[in-house]
């Protein structure tokens, strides 16, 4: 088999036949961006660390590359869009909602045990080796806090408990924003179909969008970027409305190629997306931060809606590699912090040599390619035999199996 046909091979497995390798494009691009955000900065942290620089290397590295939380973002809106398709496709065509039921038991054997196993190894390997990794500005040395660190992740509650993201693995702050919108995604996909004519909706969705996108922005500067809100779904939602408003054009128009326009319009959100993405990491003043998180809209919408008509964005988007990594996202998040923290924990011990542009360049080559490997890895043992819904039954059956062999040697 061609390494093209494996890659094919290990693509994102759905139920539905309406796979869109687009869609994971578009998390490719989410997830290249939170790679490189925490990479870089581990490069140039572990530059720093090993050197007396006249310019430091992490502002230097915050110069040139956007916050990772664009990326995340992104994924939000991903998930919007995903997620309501099935629910306003139905309502469209005055057939029944999908059974919530499944929906909510669908969520749960799909990514519950890569979460967990991924929260485990981190707890029991910070707790086994007493380690409080080396310039982790958010972690809380000492075992007293690992514990209660852990049991809040897993039940999705830390940053409502902590008021900043888990001590055992960082970035899953989102994925407890994730989880609150599962919880209320039926309700609201529901109240937006019921609104009658499309127009309508887009334009309650638009209004909808802007209001929760200003709203957020004070709120979260008058409470200093820190906080229960600034972690909670009330910070994000509009991104979530959004992907539900291009799910509701995906069902009534569709994505289709177009023209080299579409491409220009996609390169166009992605330069808006990265300039605004610098200053992410800046606390700005309330009107400047109102104005930031309104130009992420537009950007998101071009890169979205561009990248899926543009006849080469299009291409790129689906290509297999590209479509493989970002079917493979949700392991890639999972484990790129621990995999590059023990890296970066190597790299500070050994020493990091050379030029400064060319020491980073190449710690966060290292970073993002120990990321991606260990990632893919995740991927393929844990997280893909989740996807199909079968997996419990099959578990079961396996181990039933192996007893009935084990009793008749005996």
């Amino acid at each position: 088999m061609t390494l093209k046909g494996l890659a094919g091979r290990y693509r994102r497995a759905t139920l539905s036949t309406q796979y869109d390798p687009r869609i994971d494009g578009l998390r490719f691009i989410a997830i290249a961006i939170v790679l490189l955000w925490h990479g870089g900065l581990r490069a140039g942290r572990a530059y720093d660390a090993t050197h007396d620089p006249a310019v430091s290397a992490v502002h230097l590295v915050r110069s040139v590359l956007p916050h990772g939380a664009i990326g995340v973002f992104l994924f939000f809106v991903i998930s919007g869009y995903i997620l309501a398709y099935p629910f306003l496709k139905s309502a469209d065509a005055g057939r029944s909602r999908p059974n919530l039921s499944q929906f909510y038991l669908r969520r749960l054997t799909r990514l519950e045990p890569p979460y967990i196993i991924t929260m485990t190894l981190c707890f029991l390997a910070l707790f086994a080796l007493g380690m409080s990794p080396s310039d982790a500005p958010r972690f809380s040395a000492g075992e007293d806090w690992l514990p209660q660190s852990y049991v809040a992740s897993l039940f999705y509650s830390h940053t409502l408990e902590f008021s900043r993201p888990s001590f055992i693995n960082p970035p899953t702050w989102s994925l407890e924003v994730e989880i609150v919108f599962y919880v209320l995604a039926p309700m609201i996909f529901l109240l937006y179909s019921r609104i009658g004519q499309r127009s309508v909706r887009i334009a309650a969705g638009i209004a909808l969008v802007l209001l929760l996108s200003v709203l957020s922005s004070i709120l979260s500067t008058e409470m200093a970027y820190t906080g229960r809100f600034y972690f909670s779904i009330g910070n994000y939602l509009h991104y979530f409305v959004i992907g539900v408003m291009l799910s509701d054009y995906a069902v009534h128009s569709g994505f289709r190629k177009s023209s080299a326009l579409y491409d220009l319009l996609f390169v166009f959100g992605l330069v808006i997306f990265y300039l605004a993405g610098l200053t992410q990491w800046v606390h700005l003043d309330t009107g400047s931060n109102v104005a930031r998180n309104l130009v992420y809209i537009p950007a998101i919408l071009l890169v979205f809606a561009g990248g899926m008509q543009g006849r080469f964005s299009s291409a790129f988007l689906s290509n297999v590699y590209v479509s493989l990594v970002g079917g493979a996202c949700y392991s890639i998040y999972l484990v790129h912090v621990p995999a590059m923290q023990f890296v970066y924990e190597v790299a500070v011990r050994v020493g990091v040599t050379g030029n400064l542009l060319l020491s980073i360049v190449g710690t966060l080559l290292l970073l993002v390619l120990v990321s991606l490997v260990a990632g893919m890895g995740f991927y393929v043992l844990v997280e893909r035999p989740c996807m199909n819904p079968n997996w419990p039954q099959r578990l079961v059956a396996f181990f039933r199996q192996q007893a009935a062999r084990s009793t008749g040697r005996n």
